[in-house]
């Protein structure tokens, strides 16, 4: 008995080892993709379930009043933006800075904007970091 190689149970024993390590190595990489996507999913499904509408708007001096009324979901919105003609109002400049409940009305005040009869005001809803696309946007009138 004097074979030289590999005997058949250790090269069974190293194929095994060789493909789990194979298999961790794929979960590795593909778990970090799985993560990422659900996370997308989950603030993509707060935009599609919860929705808002520009009920009424008037300007008052530099400051424009938007009412905005939820008028679906049951998420509440980590924060809402407002865009006035193309420009982003800052959040510094948005009171009050509580949210309405599903067929709650609310009226925010824009501070500074400087809207004119034509402008476009918009509203989204932010949801965790999610930023949706624009809920409901009306004319200055």
């Amino acid at each position: 008995m004097n074979k030289k190689g590999v005997s058949d149970v250790i090269s069974v024993v190293l194929l095994i080892l060789l493909v789990l390590a194979a298999i961790g190595i794929l979960w590795y990489a593909i778990s970090g993709f799985l993560n990422e996507g659900t996370k997308s999913v989950e603030g993509s499904a707060d935009c599609l379930t919860n929705s808002f509408s520009i009920e009424a708007l008037s300007v008052v001096g530099d400051d424009l009043n938007v009412s905005v009324k939820k008028t679906g979901g049951d998420s509440a919105p980590t924060r809402l933006e407002f865009i006035v003609a193309g420009i982003k109002t800052a959040q510094n400049e948005v009171s009050p800075s509580t949210w309405p409940e599903t067929g709650e009305i609310r009226v925010y005040n824009l501070n500074n904007v400087n809207a004119s009869a034509g402008d476009e005001v918009s509203v989204l809803g932010v949801f965790s970091t999610k930023v949706c696309p624009t809920a409901d946007s009306e004319i200055v009138p």
